[in-house]
């Protein structure tokens, strides 16, 4: 009987282990990288992510961060002075997202990629975001905000939306990586010293599209070839985008408006290029 009676407890033990066993594993966090990060990995206001949960067991880990759907906005800096590893950033959503300083003085950051019906790139959103190597915009954004990728000195290279129409004051200001710019059809405005300070910028490919451009436009930057399509037109008032530049070289088709009316648009510290049609 005692044999009976201990073989039942034997048993009895051995399932409860399994169970327990296998209960333990059913509870193994399931989060993999390129899964959208939990909604407790954030602080939430609403919609609006306004920080990270510093208390989230997963945030130590996490390398890639793909924000839910749910999100309507980021608040200021919110990757800013926190203990994470984060190096690029996703949207599960296509919203259009509020992102003023949202990734600004960063220095882990990589790589963004915005969500497709982004309309504007906010304020100072990636300002001093210094690792910074590449942001994917949509081309739906129509504005890049002022500063908003000012003193980022590894940002190489930008890929231009079809649809923008304005580049506001000192958006790309020291952002001493870049070297060449071919500014998109449909770009309307540019604001001033937008590319101020860009040391190593050489070439710069104007769109038919300018309606206006601010003082200074590439004040202190290494430019030395601007090119101006045949029918590229601006008011006088707009010469002082250009006059603090010496030696610049203007490329002008042969024939078009900027050719007949040089002296009157452009500072006499600039050299006129003529190129043929």
């Amino acid at each position: 009987m005692k044999r009976i009676v201990s073989g039942i407890l034997a048993t009895l033990i051995i399932i409860s282990g399994t169970a327990c066993s296998f209960l333990e594993k059913k509870e193994e966090p399931t989060f993999e990288p390129g899964d959208v990060a939990p909604e407790d990995v954030f602080v939430w206001q609403d919609n609006v992510i306004i920080d990270l949960n510093k208390d989230s067991e997963l945030l130590p880990e996490l390398t890639q961060l793909i924000i839910p759907e749910r999100s309507q906005g980021l608040g200021d800096s919110f990757l800013t002075n926190q203990e994470n590893q984060i190096e690029s950033v996703k949207f599960a959503g296509k919203q259009n997202i509020v992102i003023d300083l949202a990734f600004a003085n960063t220095d882990q950051l990589k790589s963004v990629d915005l969500p497709e019906n982004l309309e504007e790139v906010g304020y100072m959103a990636f300002y001093k975001a210094t690792g910074l190597t590449s942001v994917n915009l949509p081309d739906q954004v129509k504005i890049i905000g002022e500063r908003a990728f000012a003193d980022n000195p590894n940002l190489t290279d930008m890929s231009w939306p079809e649809n923008l129409k304005a580049i506001e004051s000192e958006a790309f200001r020291n952002c001493t990586g870049l070297e060449k710019i071919v500014l998109p059809d449909n770009l309307e405005n540019i604001g001033a010293y937008a590319f101020a300070d860009c040391s190593n910028l050489k070439e710069v490919h104007m769109p038919a599209s300018i309606r206006h451009m601010g003082i200074m436009l590439f004040k202190d930057s290494g430019i030395k070839d601007i090119y101006f399509p045949e029918t590229f037109q601006f008011d006088k008032n707009d010469r002082d985008a250009f006059f603090d530049l010496q030696g610049v070289k203007m490329h002008v088709v042969e024939g078009s408006v900027l050719d007949l009316n040089f002296e009157n648009l452009f500072p006499s510290t600039v050299e006129k290029v003529v190129e043929k049609k």
